[in-house]
């Protein structure tokens, strides 16, 4: 997916005094943000996947997956402008969360003390995922990975089986591969062949029978208006 809009315009760039370099830079970010959100607003991982529609859950699963470019941007194989394309694709990220506190419609003296906030549980997030792929065997990192996201994505769902959290865990494993490898000119452009999200069938409970979905038409309801009340609520 593609972004356009005014950075592509060499007059406007030229008139904010912006480089070719700083504009391309600014062009590539937004391709890439563009395909994270995209991939991030999958119903599937909101559905049978059980991810929360609350603004903190949704903002973290879409953190999820800029976190997965950043790394490619950041490895030392990447080019020499990778560094500061990772620091564009985070001031996407930032300009598209301040739009989205203030859809809110909290006050407006209070807006930029919630993005703090929300800078601040994010990075904390990030550095957890991080953490994570520091382990020396994969089922480690995997394992790791699946408590970072229980608890940073799935907000410490109780509910949730083990093996139903690992199933997000690999697919970001596995994804995150598949963007270290993605084609230089393909990865440029923002064209990310991102995966389906993991389809969540036959998940097994943790003492090891099939999970049994068992959340009735009134409890189904009842956390749909939860999760309206939570969009209600501060970042």
């Amino acid at each position: 997916m593609q972004a356009s809009g005014m950075w592509s315009s060499p007059f406007l760039s030229k008139l904010l005094g912006l480089t070719s370099s700083e504009s391309t830079r600014i062009l590539q970010s937004q391709s890439l943000y563009a395909s994270c959100v995209h991939q991030s607003n999958q119903k599937t991982f909101y559905k049978t996947g059980k991810i929360r529609r609350d603004f903190k859950s949704k903002h973290m699963l879409l953190s999820l997956h800029v976190w997965m470019v950043h790394k490619r941007l950041i490895h030392p194989s990447t080019s020499d402008s990778g560094k500061l394309i990772q620091e564009s694709l985070f001031d996407r990220l930032w300009e598209d969360t301040l739009s989205r506190i203030r859809s809110q419609g909290l006050p407006e003296l209070t807006v930029n003390s919630h993005l703090k906030n929300v800078q601040k549980y994010t990075f904390s997030s990030l550095m957890g995922f991080d953490h994570a792929l520091t382990f020396e065997s994969e089922e480690e990192k995997l394992d790791e990975l699946g408590g970072e996201l229980w608890r940073k994505v799935y907000m410490r769902n109780e509910k949730l089986p083990v093996d139903h959290v690992l199933r997000l865990a690999k697919y970001v494993m596995e994804e995150k591969e598949m963007v270290m490898n993605l084609e230089e000119g393909l990865f440029e452009r923002g064209e990310i062949p991102w995966a389906k999200p993991p389809e969540w069938r036959n998940v097994l409970s943790d003492d090891g029978s099939v999970f049994q979905d068992d959340e009735t038409e009134e409890e189904f309801l009842n956390r749909q208006k939860d999760e309206v009340r939570r969009k209600m609520e501060p970042p």
